[in-house]
């Protein structure tokens, strides 16, 4: 993901891979939460997601001046998060 405004994923520019993944995520939360949670909050949790899993959505928002700076902070935390996985892929490695 690209340091400065707007924020790209050079890896995923047209956002399909990260709009699979929250979809596959709200399928797996739907199935651990249906039976804990009423159908209205999982009918808005699908609804959430929903906006995440169009890859137009996201193409806007990576574009939003007003979003910089917290779009700026989740890349830098998933930077963080990525490199914490690869030092422990390394060391399992052995």
């Amino acid at each position: 993901m690209t340091r400065s405004p707007p924020h790209i994923d050079l890896l995923d520019v047209e956002h399909k891979t990260f709009c699979s993944m929250i979809s596959a995520l709200r399928v797996e939360m739907t199935r651990v939460l249906t039976g804990h949670i009423s159908q209205k909050n999982l009918d808005g949790l699908a609804f959430a997601a929903g906006y995440f899993e169009s890859q137009a959505n996201i193409g806007r928002a990576v574009l939003q001046p007003e979003l910089s700076v917290e779009l700026g902070k989740m890349a830098d935390s998933l930077r963080i998060m990525y490199a914490e996985i690869a030092v422990d892929l390394v060391s399992r490695r052995g």
